[in-house]
């Protein structure tokens, strides 16, 4: 894994966060504490996310990081939108364009560490259910065939040994969920 310095995306959000404190600094003093403080948080923490997760020892590790500076990103941009609708900074093209680049190479980093992004949640979590058949060691069968008993059907065994048959007699069914990975 390279070191996080070497990483366009970590130069490019380094970046954005010299202009964020740039753009802040013109804030009015009652903002300090409030949108200005929030907005610089927000800023920092996606390069620290991206260094934070490249110093993981796993991919998954370093996916979840990505995952937060990328939601880092958003909460960015949801400030700086607050900011330009309150009259403190003006439009400014070279940040909205940092700001998509940044949000493209982090995408990119989660598609190539098969992360999940946050558009595919729009469907519940899917859960799967393992059906597991205990098979008592004693079972009063009918034999094959008697003058008292008519010959079972054919299907009869088969219960016995597909599991996915759910109304197999003399078998208890133990419903397990699992979530799916």
């Amino acid at each position: 894994m390279e070191l996080f310095k070497d990483l366009i995306v970590w130069q490019k959000s380094m970046e954005l966060v010299r202009v964020v404190y740039q753009l802040s600094k013109g804030f009015p003093p009652d903002e300090r504490y409030a949108l200005t403080d929030q907005l610089r948080r927000a800023a920092v923490s996606i390069p620290s996310n991206i260094a934070e997760g490249n110093g993981r020892a796993s991919n998954k590790d370093y996916a979840h990081f990505l995952a937060i500076a990328r939601g880092s990103l958003y909460e960015t941009l949801t400030q700086i939108q607050i900011a330009e609708d309150l009259g403190y900074i003006g439009k400014d093209d070279n940040l909205d364009q940092l700001a998509a680049d940044v949000g493209r190479m982090l995408t990119s980093l989660l598609k190539k560490y098969g992360a999940i992004l946050p558009s595919t949640r729009s469907t519940p979590t899917p859960y799967h259910y393992t059906y597991i058949y205990i098979i008592p060691l004693h079972l009063d069968l009918p034999p094959a065939s008697t003058p008292t008993h008519p010959p079972r059907p054919p299907s009869y065994p088969l219960d016995l040994v597909y599991p996915g048959r759910r109304e197999a007699p003399g078998l208890l069914k133990v419903m397990q969920m699992a979530k799916q990975t």
